[in-house]
């Protein structure tokens, strides 16, 4: 199967609401220490939100520096190449955060 944008964005509109009824509607917590507190400060779903725009930015930093590097290093790569290979970096990231809010909610039922 090939990953795409569409299921980086899918995997994580599924992270937002798993974490979301995890925490609101079963009282699991949060196990990044960075956004539990910032919950706490800004809210649930304003946190999520930067955070992942915050995310996105990261994975477009990843691509530019991963072609740069390249780049410099005189690698002939297809930066195609380069976005996929973040992308599927990115999304099974993801998938493994799904599937561990999936199965923490599971756990609580």
């Amino acid at each position: 199967m090939e990953l795409k944008f569409k299921h980086f964005v899918a995997l994580n509109v599924l992270d937002v609401l798993t974490t979301w009824y995890g925490l609101t509607y079963l009282h699991l917590t949060e196990a990044n220490p960075i956004a539990n507190p910032a919950f706490n400060v800004y809210g649930l779903l304003e946190t999520m939100v930067i955070m992942k725009i915050v995310g996105l930015i990261v994975v477009f930093g990843a691509i530019k520096a991963y072609e740069l590097i390249c780049l410099h290093a005189h690698i002939k790569i297809n930066p195609l190449k380069i976005k996929k290979s973040v992308l599927n970096i990115s999304c099974f990231i993801f998938i493994v955060v799904v599937l561990n809010n999936s199965y923490q909610m599971i756990r609580v039922i």
